[in-house]
């Protein structure tokens, strides 16, 4: 005869097993403190949607806009007014080559057709990502 659990034992070795498995991730994650701030890339910083984006993120206490990345300069150069203290490039790349250490998150406000390459360099790089549109089209993009 087959013995199974009861809804109490699978409920319990379930929360253990989540527990457990929670604190090995918290462990090798990285944290910012109470005190700390978010650091962002804005990527596509005015746009139809990256201005409101990026103003919305910006907002917010513990978030730095830390970067601006846009091919338009004079897109660039308006969203810079907003953040004089961020760095700017035109081409993502360049972000993460030159001030990869500079910042923890990336907004994605880009045509959908450059999405999955950047949102993927960026988890390629350990970022957090925000994106307003899909990744892909095809899953064959990834």
């Amino acid at each position: 005869m087959p013995s199974f659990l009861s809804r109490r034992d699978f409920l319990r070795t379930s929360a253990a097993a989540g527990f457990s498995l929670s604190s090995l991730s918290c462990a090798s994650a990285s944290y910012v403190g109470a005190n700390s701030k978010v650091n962002v890339l804005s990527i596509g910083v005015i746009g139809s949607i990256g201005g409101h984006d990026r103003k919305q993120v910006a907002g917010h206490p513990s978030v730095r806009i830390a970067g601006l990345c846009d091919v338009d300069s004079n897109q660039l150069s308006q969203a810079k007014a907003d953040h004089p203290d961020a760095f700017t490039c035109k081409d993502y790349r360049e972000a993460f080559d030159k001030y990869g250490d500079q910042f923890d998150a990336v907004i994605v406000s880009t045509p959908d057709h450059s999405h999955a390459n950047i949102m993927m360099t960026a988890l390629a790089h350990g970022k957090h990502v925000y994106g307003q549109k899909p990744l892909v089209h095809q899953l064959e993009e990834l």
